[in-house]
């Protein structure tokens, strides 16, 4: 096959699926979310639950590791009250 004939084959080819249904006709018409409640699933006993930021930060912290120093809120609350917007 000469290569004009290839690049009209591809150009041919290309416009016949540039031309098709993307399928939106089979697609559902809304999101299907399935039971998004819990009511099937046990409640087992285990521990809370916790989120926030630890003092810590050893996860994923970048640098040298430094050394774990108790929380002090009455400090932390007089340095945020002392920044301001430059």
């Amino acid at each position: 096959m000469s290569p004009p004939v290839r690049l009209a084959a591809l150009a041919a080819a290309l416009a016949a699926l540039a031309a098709a249904p993307a399928g939106a006709d089979n697609a559902p018409s809304g999101a299907c979310l399935g039971d998004p409640s819990a009511n099937g699933v046990p409640m087992a006993p285990g521990p809370r639950l916790r989120f926030g930021i630890t003092p810590a930060g050893e996860a994923g912290a970048l640098g040298p590791a430094v050394p774990v120093v108790p929380d002090d809120p009455p400090r932390t609350l007089a340095a945020l009250a002392r920044l301001h917007p430059p």
